[in-house]
């Protein structure tokens, strides 16, 4: 079977303007001529691509055609996931992970107790024994992860990071000369393999299946080899196969839209948000590995787009195992409208799902469903009311499972508390803890039968009993058990990279010992009394638990600052910088002594008319100070 590809993809590809070739990494799409490809010279796999990779030739948007630029502007879940197609960052336990590697590649960053940092290549997640099981690439199973920490070969981790990098199932077609070359750079699953993934949670299903893919699979993109021994890969294109053995291409069924607005809009930091729910949703959910967005405008008739936007799952899109598919276009590098337009109009979404037809929905937007733009202050009392009635339950009275799904959702509510950043995402997590407690199952206590005694009657002569006075008994008193309480003398702080500042914490009616932790060990981390150390510019929350009563500790880390980054100079007049919070050493050195000197102090002399860098290194970071002397 022959099959007309190239001249199409190349030419979608050059008028989309959206891939960038240089002497040294010239693709063959840009040098394909009017000639047939025989299907015959491919090999068809799944590949795992990144999200760059991806979108590159699908004619979306991105901030000056930077396809990996990262952002270090945190989101409202503290996280840097504002950048272009690049990584996307889980820095904490509390997001679901396993339901990011439904349809993604993922990997864990972990550290022992030595604090040696080692990466773990995530394949999926399962269950066995009612317990939740990652297992890696290599197929090394890890059966005791729980809330970030796990053993591995004996060794004891705590996770750090959880990234995930891009798609690990996109149908592709290989040359068959390249095919070697290519399988040792991207991981491949060839037709008659296992195509594993997924979690079983509620709506939400794991899936193992086996690959069978052919030149028809829907979403099938051509591989193509630069000269520098890299791949690009061509437009998807639209198929009738599954690219799964025994199974027709599926068409979603029982869906249906929710167009989210007011405060239910920026919970994730998007700007527009469509939930997908209904009877359905699990199945598609289950196997979406990505989503597009197509701008009309006030064109309602969807004959003349203005802009198309992709997205990166875990970042834009997420799911949940009962709530729906949530999609959403976050503030970002990937997401910028066009002059003139605020996002009211009309708008064609697009989910792209392993083994299914793409499925599309056409919606209008209105200035009722763009982010609420309140100065007021957040309303977080609801909020504060379930995080007390959950920290007021006993664990003992209810299964494992439902427990576990509580505290997951227990955990989010209270870094939300120290750190929501609009009412949309409270409004959200208010939704997410009330169903975690609502769902609560309780533990079944085994009743215990007092066995009947039976006496036989015995006939007793009548006699005269003398009266007693029996002494009088006291009911002992149930002892009262005082609640315990968390108190922090502050809620938040501030300290500079490798500066330190104490979480005071008073304890009354504990039990045990108090705890203290960071979400993000990158940012911050805390020792077991409290002392907060500044890691790398961001903010950490810090959480103090004594007998499951938690209270959060907001903790901004900066970077040391220059009082001045420029400075001009007449020659023979001097300047002294300073460095507001350094933390130890402070070195200065100047790129061109003829035109400035620097000395220890951070006293700069002008010498003669030039331009000069004073570099400055203070707690690791480098600062740069500008100097043109006239």
């Amino acid at each position: 079977m022959e099959k007309s590809t190239f001249l199409k993809k190349a030419s979608a590809i050059a008028m989309a303007g959206m891939m960038t070739v240089s002497v040294g990494q010239m693709s063959i799409f840009a040098e394909t001529t009017n000639s047939d490809v025989n299907a015959k010279d491919y090999t068809y796999v799944f590949a795992g691509l990144t999200w760059d990779e991806y979108w590159k030739s699908e004619g979306v948007y991105v901030a000056d055609n930077n396809w990996t630029a990262s952002s270090d502007v945190l989101d409202s879940h503290n996280e840097y996931d504002k950048g272009a197609f690049d990584v996307v960052s889980r820095a904490t336990t509390n997001h679901g992970l396993h339901r990011g590697s439904f349809q993604c590649s993922a990997d864990i960053f972990a550290k022992d107790a030595n604090e040696n940092e080692k990466e773990f290549a995530v394949s999926y997640w399962t269950k066995e024994d009612n317990n939740n099981v990652l297992v890696l690439t290599d197929g090394t199973k890890i059966t005791d992860f729980s809330r970030g920490k796990f053993t591995y070969d004996g060794v004891a981790y705590t996770m750090t990071s959880y990234d995930v990098t891009g798609m690990k199932y996109i149908p592709v077609a290989v040359k068959n000369d390249d095919l070697a070359d290519f399988e040792s750079k991207y991981t491949v699953v060839k037709s008659g393999e296992e195509v594993k993934g997924g979690f079983t949670e509620m709506n939400l299903q794991s899936y193992s299946l086996t690959a069978n893919l052919d030149e028809n699979t829907n979403g099938l993109k051509y591989a193509e080899k630069n000269t520098d021994g890299t791949y690009s890969f061509s437009q998807r294109n639209v198929g009738t196969t599954s690219g799964i053995e025994g199974a027709d291409l599926k068409k979603a069924e029982n869906v249906n839209i929710e167009v989210k607005d007011g405060d239910d809009v920026g919970s994730y930091g998007e700007y527009i948000r469509v939930d997908f729910k209904g009877d359905g949703y699990g199945a598609l959910g289950s196997k979406m590995y990505a989503v597009r967005w197509d701008y009309y405008g006030d064109d309602n008739s969807y004959s003349n787009k203005l802009v198309s936007f992709g997205t990166k799952f875990a970042s834009d899109n997420w799911m949940h195992k009962v709530m729906g598919i949530q999609l959403g276009l976050t503030d970002s590098y990937r997401f910028k409208l066009p002059e003139n337009t605020d996002g009211t109009g009309y708008w064609k979404l697009t989910i792209y799902a392993l083994g299914y037809e793409d499925y599309t929905v056409n919606f209008q937007i209105t200035a009722d469903n763009l982010p609420a733009q309140s100065t007021d202050e957040l309303d977080k009392t609801e909020l504060q009311k379930l995080v007390d009635q959950a920290n007021a339950l006993n664990e003992n009275d209810y299964t494992v499972d439902s427990w576990k799904d509580l505290k997951t959702e227990l955990d989010e509510s209270v870094d939300l508390l120290a750190n929501a950043r609009n009412q949309a995402s409270i409004n959200e997590q208010v939704k997410h803890l009330t169903l975690a407690i609502n769902s609560l199952v309780k533990r079944e206590v085994p009743t215990e039968t007092t066995p009947t005694e039976t006496t036989p009657t015995e006939t007793t002569p009548t006699t005269t009993t003398p009266t007693t006075t029996k002494p009088s008994t006291t009911t002992p008193t149930k002892p009262v058990v005082k609640k315990t309480t968390v108190s922090l003398a502050r809620t938040k702080g501030s300290v500079y990279v490798k500066g330190r500042t104490t979480v005071k914490a008073a304890v009354k009616n504990g039990k045990g010992k108090t705890t203290y932790k960071s979400n993000n060990t990158r940012v911050a981390k805390v020792s077991s009394t409290g002392v907060v150390t500044g890691v790398k510019k961001g903010i950490a929350v810090i959480t103090v638990t004594n007998n499951r009563v938690s209270r959060t500790f907001k903790v901004t880390v900066k970077n040391p600052t220059l009082n001045r980054t420029t400075l001009n100079l007449k020659a023979k007049k001097n300047y002294t910088l300073k460095v507001q919070g350094k933390i130890g050493k402070v070195t200065f050195k100047s790129s061109n002594t003829k035109v400035a000197t620097v000395n220890a102090k951070g006293k700069v002399v002008a010498k003669k008319k030039g331009n000069a860098t004073i570099t400055v290194k203070a707690n690791g970071i480098t600062l740069k100070c500008k100097v043109k002397v006239k």
